[in-house]
């Protein structure tokens, strides 16, 4: 009661600046008066999103779309198009787990899932199910072979490093040589440098029988150096990782523009 007396409160506002507007039917805030005044709640809805969808402000239309129950949308083919729209801009809100709930909906709904639909299928699922993945291009690709360039995505999901312990041992052993053969050898350098440093300390310390010195100093800053010096090889690792990551994507994130280009996304019943 009180959300619908503030909505009338704003209406009425907005009638003393009907030149501001093309329309009231064109104002988001009607839509919202109408769901709470109406009695066809989902068909308000419906319209919303249709109208947010056309200013193309998909960050503002994914909130509508949840607010939706798919189920009361009496139009068989409005419930499709809705599941269609709602899985396209969950994919756009990189909310790839509601996208593939919304696809898997669409195709219990409409019996299968048109060209466009199967490619968002793929898009949803390629860090997620790589067979399935694997399985959908090779439907799309008996029908046109651009997209067996999408294959390149499940060797993507699949790409891991090998190794790391050798050269976590390797830091172990050298200080910063780990971190150095991980294409980082600046930071390898500074590593052993401080490693050294603080090993040459202890055993100062200790040759001038300060050795109470030299243990605390062996316990606290040699320690926290040494171990350090393996986190930071640890991270180096994974940076490398990344970045060997990001250098096989390229290809593959061109190979999907090509496919875009000859087959968009696009809203249904717009």
């Amino acid at each position: 009661m009180r959300r619908s007396c503030i909505i009338n409160f704003f209406l009425a506002l907005t009638s003393f600046s009907a030149y501001a507007q093309k329309a009231m039917p064109d104002s988001l805030l009607y839509y919202e008066w109408q769901f709470y005044n109406g009695g066809q709640r989902e068909e308000v809805l419906l319209d919303k999103l249709q109208y947010q969808l056309q200013l193309s402000g998909f960050n503002e239309a994914y909130p509508t779309a949840l607010r939706i129950k798919p189920e009361k949308i009496g139009d068989p083919a409005q419930r499709v198009n809705f599941y269609h729209n709602a899985a396209l801009l969950a994919y756009l809100n990189s909310d790839e787990g509601r996208c593939r709930l919304f696809l898997d909906k669409l195709e219990q709904e409409a019996g299968k899932l048109e060209t466009d639909e199967t490619l968002l299928q793929i898009l949803a699922n390629r860090n997620h199910d790589t067979d399935l993945v694997r399985q959908k291009i090779n439907i799309l690709s008996a029908n046109d072979t651009i997209f067996s360039k999408l294959l390149c995505f499940n060797k993507l999901a699949g790409y891991e490093r090998k190794h790391l312990n050798r050269y976590l041992i390797s830091s172990a052993i050298i200080p910063g040589s780990g971190t150095a053969l991980n294409g980082e050898p600046l930071r390898g350098a500074l590593s052993l440098a401080l490693s050294a440093a603080s090993a040459y300390g202890i055993g100062m310390l200790w040759q001038y029988g300060l050795k109470l010195n030299a243990v605390f100093l062996g316990g606290n800053i040699g320690l926290k150096f040494y171990t350090g010096n393996i986190r930071l090889t640890k991270k180096a690792f994974e940076r490398k990782e990344k970045r060997q990551r990001a250098k096989l994507a390229q290809p593959c994130e061109a190979a999907l523009k090509k496919v875009l280009e000859q087959y968009p996304l696009n809203w249904k019943g717009i």
